[in-house]
């Protein structure tokens, strides 16, 4: 059988990207969301990513593949969904999204008090380190799942 990836319906936050990422890959969601907040509180491209896997990734049922002439019809469903999320606010969301926020605030106002919370520069060492680890623990568990 063809896996496909799809944004997931059933195990969605903001836009299903992690639920179906976690799907095709065979992890639990949650350990995807934790990343992709750690990735933005480091300071990196994690929310242009996100938004970028939202608008490629198609919705689950959808059979269509990505055409870049298909670009301006998926920002359309983009605005949309995001309207969804603000009118009916999930409680993962407002769960994560609070995490998030805390955790961020945290290490700007440590930073601002000159407490190093990261003793190296975190884009040079840090954060590759971050992906090998998060790359390593998706090979273990999909090596575990074919035994």
């Amino acid at each position: 059988m063809n896996k496909r990836l799809y944004r997931s319906e059933k195990d969605r936050v903001l836009g299903g990207v992690c639920g179906g990422l976690a799907e095709y890959l065979g992890i639990p969601a949650a350990i995807l969301r934790i990343f992709f907040v750690l990735w933005m509180i480091l300071g990196e491209f994690s929310l242009f990513i996100y938004v970028i896997l939202w608008l490629i990734i198609p919705n689950e049922g959808d059979t269509s593949t990505f055409r870049t002439e298909d670009l301006g019809f998926r920002f359309r469903q983009f605005a949309q969904e995001m309207g969804d999320v603000f009118r009916h606010q999930d409680s993962k969301l407002i769960t994560y999204g609070g995490v998030g926020l805390v955790a961020w605030g945290v290490y700007i106002l440590l930073e601002r008090l000159g407490i190093q919370v990261i003793p190296v520069a975190y884009s040079q060492y840090v954060w590759p380190a971050l992906l090998i680890i998060a790359g390593a623990f998706i090979l273990i568990k999909t090596l575990q799942k074919k035994k």
